[in-house]
């Protein structure tokens, strides 16, 4: 396509083709077999502006220096367009965005105090695919290459009825076990109304995963498959932002808050299981650290555990490379006999990746019983969302196994 804008073919033409294709040409790689060259494209509006794909976590981890993400000017004068063409896994999954700017500071990313803002002020790939819209307004696209996990349920099938949507409570609770408020949401599918409820998924983030990036009309269809017997989702996330790592932060009054007060309010609405063997506990980054810390320290709460990407620096060595206090309670507690996780991390998530292949094998010498993959993607929600999908149904239906990614 950009060999056609070369022989004058014209920069709509080009951005409309983009648009009907999703937003970014995938084609094979002739130098990397295991690799896709995906190409996107972006109207150049002025001579001084630059603008940069950002690929979740692989951008970031390089943000010292952005000239490999750059997009190149191409074409002539009255016909321009930033273009740029990557060589990526073929196993890719990633949230992607363009950041456009006049001019492009080279020190954007010295400081995660001066990077962080740009993520509020992104742009979506061109085209009809999903789009993520952050708090502050930013957006970015999801990209998903052919060999990447399967995303079961993730996105409706056009062939096929839409699903009923389930029924979504919300509210706030000012927590007195907690000492701040948060938002609170339960999720219950159409199905519950008529066999009842039989699980309890208890994520973190609920702000991110009913909003951003979506993950309870996945757990619809789920349900309507019968991939999974009805489950209640509830949620929860600080009012504050600020107060995340306060909640989140191996907090050892976190578990009285569900108990006391979360659970309850979510009982209002449905008759909820009791037994810690039919409630799960899963989030990530921070939640994920909470999940692994809830199990361990109230496993009369929940037995089962989905870890995505734990923080198991935590907490807060200078670097973020040494292992932090969770781990060193693993690997000196007692027998997880009966615990069941779930655990995940992205290949692209730097010292991250050790910490969570340490946690696996500390948790599974304490007798956890840990189902563990490698998926190609980074710190990213996009990835994650599949993996709370993945991690119910292989942690709440007998038998089930989850998608594979790679297995260390």
């Amino acid at each position: 396509m950009l060999d056609a804008l070369a022989r004058g073919a014209s920069a709509e033409g080009v951005l409309a083709e983009a648009a009907r294709v999703g937003g970014a040409w995938i084609d094979p790689d002739p130098d990397a077999p295991d690799h896709r060259i995906v190409t996107v494209v972006r109207r150049l509006e002025h001579d001084d502006e630059s603008a940069v794909l950002l690929i979740d976590t692989v951008t970031h981890l390089h943000r010292s220096d952005l000239a490999p993400f750059v997009l190149d000017r191409v074409g002539h004068a009255g016909n321009r367009l930033h273009a740029g063409a990557f060589s990526l896994p073929a196993t890719l999954r990633a949230t992607v965005a363009l950041l456009v700017e006049r001019p492009l500071d080279p020190e954007i990313g010295a400081t995660r105090e001066r990077w962080r803002p740009v993520y509020d002020r992104t742009e979506a790939l061109p085209g009809n695919g999903e789009v993520c819209v952050t708090a502050g307004g930013g957006r970015s696209s999801i990209l998903s290459l052919p060999d990447a996990l399967p995303q079961r349920f993730v996105r409706a099938d056009p062939s096929e009825d839409p699903v009923p949507a389930g029924t979504i409570h919300r509210g706030r609770v000012d927590s007195r076990v907690l000492g701040f408020p948060l938002d609170i949401w339960c999720h219950l599918p159409a199905s519950a109304a008529e066999r009842g409820v039989s699980g309890v998924a208890i994520f973190s983030d609920g702000d991110r995963l009913t909003s951003e990036v979506p993950l309870l009309p996945a757990l619809d269809r789920a349900s309507a498959a019968g991939a999974l017997a009805p489950v209640a989702t509830v949620l929860y996330a600080t009012a504050d932002p600020a107060d995340r790592p306060r909640a989140l932060g191996m907090n050892p009054a976190l578990a009285g808050f569900l108990t006391d007060e979360l659970l309850p309010w979510a009982g209002s609405f449905a008759a909820l299981p009791t037994d810690p063997e039919r409630r799960v506990v899963g989030g990530a980054s921070l939640g994920g650290l909470a999940a692994a810390d809830l199990v361990r320290r109230a496993p009369h709460v929940a037995r089962n555990a989905i870890v995505q990407s734990g923080s198991f620096w935590w907490p807060d060595p200078a670097d973020g490379a040494a292992p932090g206090e969770q781990l060193e309670l693993w690997r000196g507690g007692g027998s997880a006999a009966g615990i069941r996780i779930f655990q995940e991390v992205g290949e692209f998530e730097g010292h991250l990746l050790g910490l969570n292949r340490e946690f696996r094998a500390l948790a599974e010498a304490a007798g956890a019983t840990v189902q563990y993959r490698e998926y190609c993607g980074g710190h990213d929600f996009a990835c994650w969302r599949v993996g709370l999908v993945d991690g119910l149904i292989a942690l709440l239906v007998e038998g089930s196994a989850p998608s594979s990614g790679r297995i260390a």
